[in-house]
């Protein structure tokens, strides 16, 4: 447990930061790494991949995302679902 949650928060600042520099696939990928790795992770960032994808005007990408979320009994919040709504509509 002692090395798990060291590893857990350095994959979350990594995901983070991928986000921030606009490379949210890379940073679903390590996501998905962490979700098979790890049972538990932090749903900030979570919501900081979905509102990356957001930005990119990618609804279908944070839409995956969310669903990851969802298998995994965390919740998302919902500001950030519905302005993914909203987004989805705007675009399509």
């Amino acid at each position: 447990m002692l090395v798990s949650k060291p590893l857990r928060t350095l994959y979350n600042q990594v995901i983070e930061k991928l986000c921030a520099f606009g490379k949210p696939e890379e940073a679903e990928k390590l996501l998905g790494k962490v979700l098979r790795t790890t049972s538990n992770l932090v749903v900030n960032t979570c919501h900081v991949l979905i509102e990356s994808y957001l930005n990119k005007r990618l609804p279908l990408s944070a839409n995956r995302v969310t669903s990851r979320m969802f298998s995994r009994n965390l919740i998302p919040d919902l500001k950030l679902c519905q302005k993914e709504t909203n987004v989805g509509w705007k675009v399509a």
